[in-house]
Protein backbone atom coordinates (compact mmCIF):
# COMPACT_ATOMS: atom_id res chain seq x y z
CA UNK A 1 0.00 0.00 0.00
CA UNK A 2 2.55 2.33 1.16
CA UNK A 3 4.57 1.44 -2.25
CA UNK A 4 1.47 2.28 -4.20
CA UNK A 5 0.64 5.42 -2.47
CA UNK A 6 4.24 6.76 -3.42
CA UNK A 7 4.19 6.18 -7.02
CA UNK A 8 1.01 7.91 -7.23
CA UNK A 9 1.94 10.87 -5.22
CA UNK A 10 5.26 10.91 -8.21
CA UNK A 11 2.98 10.84 -10.95
CA UNK A 12 0.37 13.33 -10.02
CA UNK A 13 3.37 15.45 -9.15
CA UNK A 14 4.84 15.08 -12.31
CA UNK A 15 0.99 15.58 -14.11
CA UNK A 16 0.66 19.09 -12.49
CA UNK A 17 4.16 20.16 -13.18
CA UNK A 18 4.44 19.30 -16.68
CA UNK A 19 0.68 20.49 -17.23
CA UNK A 20 -0.23 22.44 -14.38
CA UNK A 21 -4.41 23.87 -14.09
CA UNK A 22 -2.84 26.81 -12.49
CA UNK A 23 0.85 28.17 -13.66
CA UNK A 24 0.81 31.30 -11.41
CA UNK A 25 0.01 29.28 -8.67
CA UNK A 26 2.48 26.73 -9.51
CA UNK A 27 5.19 29.14 -9.75
CA UNK A 28 4.45 30.86 -6.59
CA UNK A 29 4.41 27.36 -4.31
CA UNK A 30 8.17 26.71 -6.39
CA UNK A 31 9.15 30.09 -5.07
CA UNK A 32 8.14 29.38 -1.73
CA UNK A 33 9.37 25.69 -1.52
CA UNK A 34 12.70 26.81 -2.82
CA UNK A 35 12.82 29.76 -0.15
CA UNK A 36 12.10 27.22 2.72
CA UNK A 37 14.18 24.41 1.22
CA UNK A 38 11.27 21.73 1.01
CA UNK A 39 12.42 21.59 -3.17
CA UNK A 40 16.32 21.55 -3.56
CA UNK A 41 17.69 21.42 -7.42
CA UNK A 42 20.63 20.44 -9.26
CA UNK A 43 21.91 20.64 -12.73
CA UNK A 44 24.90 18.83 -14.63
CA UNK A 45 26.22 22.04 -16.31
CA UNK A 46 28.48 23.60 -13.51
CA UNK A 47 27.64 27.18 -14.52
CA UNK A 48 24.05 26.60 -14.27
CA UNK A 49 24.91 24.84 -11.26
CA UNK A 50 26.64 28.02 -9.62
CA UNK A 51 23.73 30.22 -10.44
CA UNK A 52 21.84 27.96 -8.14
CA UNK A 53 24.37 27.60 -5.44
CA UNK A 54 24.34 31.36 -5.34
CA UNK A 55 20.46 31.27 -4.98
CA UNK A 56 20.56 28.99 -2.12
CA UNK A 57 18.17 26.63 -4.26
CA UNK A 58 20.79 23.89 -4.06
CA UNK A 59 20.45 22.43 -0.42
CA UNK A 60 24.36 22.71 0.05
CA UNK A 61 25.64 23.45 3.32
CA UNK A 62 26.66 27.06 3.59
CA UNK A 63 30.68 27.66 3.80
CA UNK A 64 30.03 30.35 6.92
CA UNK A 65 33.54 31.94 6.64
CA UNK A 66 34.48 33.99 9.38
CA UNK A 67 31.06 32.59 11.34
CA UNK A 68 29.93 30.03 14.02
CA UNK A 69 27.52 27.55 12.51
CA UNK A 70 24.78 25.56 13.02
CA UNK A 71 22.22 22.94 12.18
CA UNK A 72 20.41 19.46 13.17
CA UNK A 73 19.49 17.32 10.24
CA UNK A 74 17.13 13.90 10.87
CA UNK A 75 17.69 10.46 9.34
CA UNK A 76 14.08 8.50 10.18
CA UNK A 77 15.56 5.26 10.96
CA UNK A 78 12.49 3.77 12.39
CA UNK A 79 11.26 2.39 8.96
CA UNK A 80 7.96 4.09 9.35
CA UNK A 81 6.11 7.68 8.85
CA UNK A 82 6.29 8.81 12.06
CA UNK A 83 8.16 12.14 11.39
CA UNK A 84 5.09 13.47 10.09
CA UNK A 85 3.72 13.73 13.80
CA UNK A 86 7.32 14.87 15.47
CA UNK A 87 7.97 18.20 16.68
CA UNK A 88 11.59 19.76 17.06
CA UNK A 89 12.85 22.52 19.05
CA UNK A 90 16.58 23.60 18.81
CA UNK A 91 18.35 26.07 21.83
CA UNK A 92 21.87 27.74 21.27
CA UNK A 93 23.26 29.14 24.18
CA UNK A 94 26.41 30.76 23.54
CA UNK A 95 29.14 32.71 25.81
CA UNK A 96 31.52 34.80 24.52
CA UNK A 97 35.24 34.64 25.57
CA UNK A 98 38.22 36.75 23.79
CA UNK A 99 37.86 35.50 20.19
CA UNK A 100 36.13 31.80 21.15
CA UNK A 101 32.65 30.94 21.48
CA UNK A 102 31.62 28.65 24.18
CA UNK A 103 28.68 26.74 23.47
CA UNK A 104 25.65 24.54 24.76
CA UNK A 105 23.48 23.02 21.85
CA UNK A 106 20.28 21.05 22.82
CA UNK A 107 17.79 19.29 20.61
CA UNK A 108 14.52 18.18 21.66
CA UNK A 109 12.19 15.76 20.13
CA UNK A 110 8.85 14.92 20.28
CA UNK A 111 6.57 11.75 18.85
CA UNK A 112 3.25 13.57 19.27
CA UNK A 113 1.78 10.61 17.04
CA UNK A 114 -1.59 9.50 18.01
CA UNK A 115 -2.40 5.98 17.79
CA UNK A 116 -4.19 4.00 15.72
CA UNK A 117 -2.48 5.19 12.84
CA UNK A 118 -2.75 2.62 9.21
CA UNK A 119 0.23 0.62 8.52
CA UNK A 120 1.83 2.56 5.53
CA UNK A 121 2.16 4.97 8.84
CA UNK A 122 3.56 3.41 11.32
CA UNK A 123 5.80 1.04 9.06
CA UNK A 124 8.32 -1.34 11.23
CA UNK A 125 7.16 0.61 14.05
CA UNK A 126 3.82 -1.44 14.79
CA UNK A 127 5.31 -4.01 17.70
CA UNK A 128 7.75 -3.99 20.13
CA UNK A 129 11.79 -3.07 19.49
CA UNK A 130 14.72 -4.32 20.68
CA UNK A 131 15.18 -2.08 23.44
CA UNK A 132 11.43 -2.59 25.10
CA UNK A 133 10.17 0.24 22.69
CA UNK A 134 6.02 -0.28 22.12
CA UNK A 135 3.71 0.21 19.75
CA UNK A 136 3.92 3.75 17.91
CA UNK A 137 7.79 4.49 18.97
CA UNK A 138 9.90 6.43 16.82
CA UNK A 139 13.41 6.41 15.84
CA UNK A 140 15.21 9.38 14.54
CA UNK A 141 18.80 9.98 13.79
CA UNK A 142 20.16 13.28 14.84
CA UNK A 143 23.33 14.87 13.24
CA UNK A 144 24.15 18.22 14.55
CA UNK A 145 26.79 20.50 12.19
CA UNK A 146 28.78 22.86 13.83
CA UNK A 147 31.85 24.51 12.40
CA UNK A 148 34.48 21.92 11.76
CA UNK A 149 37.30 23.82 14.09
CA UNK A 150 34.59 23.05 17.28
CA UNK A 151 36.14 21.16 20.35
CA UNK A 152 33.74 18.94 21.71
CA UNK A 153 33.55 18.98 25.49
CA UNK A 154 30.76 17.01 26.81
CA UNK A 155 27.57 15.87 25.75
CA UNK A 156 23.99 14.12 27.96
CA UNK A 157 21.15 12.23 26.89
CA UNK A 158 17.77 12.86 28.59
CA UNK A 159 16.04 10.02 26.91
CA UNK A 160 16.60 6.56 25.36
CA UNK A 161 19.77 6.31 23.24
CA UNK A 162 20.35 3.57 20.74
CA UNK A 163 23.25 2.15 18.44
CA UNK A 164 22.78 1.66 14.97
CA UNK A 165 23.00 -2.19 15.12
CA UNK A 166 26.44 -3.01 12.84
CA UNK A 167 27.04 0.80 12.08
CA UNK A 168 29.25 3.56 13.45
CA UNK A 169 27.39 5.89 12.87
CA UNK A 170 25.60 6.97 16.02
CA UNK A 171 27.52 4.33 17.63
CA UNK A 172 28.77 6.22 20.85
CA UNK A 173 32.02 5.75 22.75
CA UNK A 174 31.34 6.11 26.17
CA UNK A 175 29.81 9.43 27.10
CA UNK A 176 30.75 11.19 23.75
CA UNK A 177 29.23 10.96 20.22
CA UNK A 178 30.84 9.57 17.03
CA UNK A 179 32.04 12.22 14.49
CA UNK A 180 32.84 13.03 11.12
CA UNK A 181 33.52 15.82 8.90
CA UNK A 182 31.43 16.80 5.97
CA UNK A 183 32.33 19.71 3.46
CA UNK A 184 34.21 21.31 6.67
CA UNK A 185 31.45 20.94 9.08
CA UNK A 186 31.96 18.48 11.88
CA UNK A 187 28.86 15.90 12.72
CA UNK A 188 28.28 14.59 15.57
CA UNK A 189 25.10 12.00 15.68
CA UNK A 190 22.76 10.28 18.24
CA UNK A 191 19.91 7.68 17.37
CA UNK A 192 17.09 7.99 19.81
CA UNK A 193 13.98 5.82 20.38
CA UNK A 194 10.84 8.05 21.74
CA UNK A 195 7.66 6.56 22.89
CA UNK A 196 4.01 7.68 21.94
CA UNK A 197 3.37 11.81 23.18
CA UNK A 198 7.18 11.74 24.58
CA UNK A 199 9.78 14.29 24.42
CA UNK A 200 13.89 13.41 24.29
CA UNK A 201 16.88 15.18 24.14
CA UNK A 202 20.74 15.66 24.01
CA UNK A 203 23.05 18.30 24.69
CA UNK A 204 26.91 19.52 23.38
CA UNK A 205 28.66 21.42 25.05
CA UNK A 206 31.62 22.89 22.77
CA UNK A 207 34.23 25.33 22.29
CA UNK A 208 34.43 27.28 18.86
CA UNK A 209 38.03 28.84 18.37
CA UNK A 210 38.39 32.41 16.84
CA UNK A 211 35.00 32.92 15.70
CA UNK A 212 34.39 36.76 16.96
CA UNK A 213 36.45 39.13 14.79
CA UNK A 214 36.93 42.86 15.20
CA UNK A 215 36.05 44.80 12.12
CA UNK A 216 35.95 49.24 11.97
CA UNK A 217 36.62 48.96 15.78
CA UNK A 218 33.39 46.86 16.83
CA UNK A 219 34.09 43.18 18.08
CA UNK A 220 31.57 41.17 16.06
CA UNK A 221 30.37 37.63 16.46
CA UNK A 222 28.51 36.39 13.26
CA UNK A 223 25.82 32.89 13.13
CA UNK A 224 24.78 30.56 10.37
CA UNK A 225 21.75 28.63 11.05
CA UNK A 226 20.69 26.54 8.35
CA UNK A 227 17.57 24.68 8.73
CA UNK A 228 15.92 21.44 7.61
CA UNK A 229 12.34 21.63 6.16
CA UNK A 230 9.79 19.83 8.05
CA UNK A 231 6.06 19.52 7.94
CA UNK A 232 6.56 21.01 11.39
CA UNK A 233 8.69 23.31 11.39
CA UNK A 234 11.03 23.40 14.17
CA UNK A 235 11.41 26.29 17.05
CA UNK A 236 15.05 27.80 17.29
CA UNK A 237 15.87 29.46 20.27
CA UNK A 238 19.34 31.28 20.88
CA UNK A 239 20.61 32.85 23.57
CA UNK A 240 23.84 34.72 23.55
CA UNK A 241 25.34 36.76 26.92
CA UNK A 242 26.57 39.66 26.42
CA UNK A 243 30.36 40.32 27.19
CA UNK A 244 31.20 41.70 30.31
CA UNK A 245 32.52 45.65 29.31
CA UNK A 246 30.22 45.55 26.11
CA UNK A 247 28.72 48.53 24.96
CA UNK A 248 26.68 49.97 21.97
CA UNK A 249 25.50 46.59 21.30
CA UNK A 250 23.57 45.78 17.86
CA UNK A 251 21.63 42.82 17.87
CA UNK A 252 19.01 42.97 14.91
CA UNK A 253 16.13 40.38 15.63
CA UNK A 254 17.45 39.67 19.67
CA UNK A 255 15.52 40.72 22.45
CA UNK A 256 17.90 41.85 25.06
CA UNK A 257 16.84 39.99 28.98
CA UNK A 258 19.56 41.75 31.50
CA UNK A 259 22.42 40.52 30.42
CA UNK A 260 21.55 37.92 27.49
CA UNK A 261 20.51 38.66 24.00
CA UNK A 262 17.40 36.12 22.92
CA UNK A 263 16.01 34.66 20.14
CA UNK A 264 13.24 32.55 19.70
CA UNK A 265 11.34 32.14 16.29
CA UNK A 266 9.89 29.19 14.59
CA UNK A 267 12.31 28.69 10.98
CA UNK A 268 11.36 27.94 7.82
CA UNK A 269 14.57 29.91 6.18
CA UNK A 270 18.57 29.55 6.35
CA UNK A 271 19.62 32.62 8.56
CA UNK A 272 22.77 34.72 9.23
CA UNK A 273 22.95 36.38 12.34
CA UNK A 274 25.30 38.90 13.57
CA UNK A 275 26.19 40.70 17.01
CA UNK A 276 28.48 43.35 17.01
CA UNK A 277 29.46 45.61 20.39
CA UNK A 278 32.22 47.78 21.70
CA UNK A 279 34.89 47.07 24.40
Amino acid sequence: IRRKVLSTVVDRFYEGMIKPKHPTELVQGFGDSLSERHMQVWLKDPQEQAFLERMNWDGGIAEAKDADYFASVEQNVGGNKLDYFQRQEHTLEVSLEGDDAINRATVEVTNGVYLPQPRYVMGDSGGPTETGGKHGTTRPMMNVYVPGAAELVGASVDGTRVDMGGSSAATWSGDFPPVHLELGKKVWSIALEIPVQDAQSFSYDYRVPNVVRTVEGRRVYRLVVQHQPKINAERLVIKIRIPEGATDIKARGFERRGDVLVLDRTVRTDMELEVSWQE
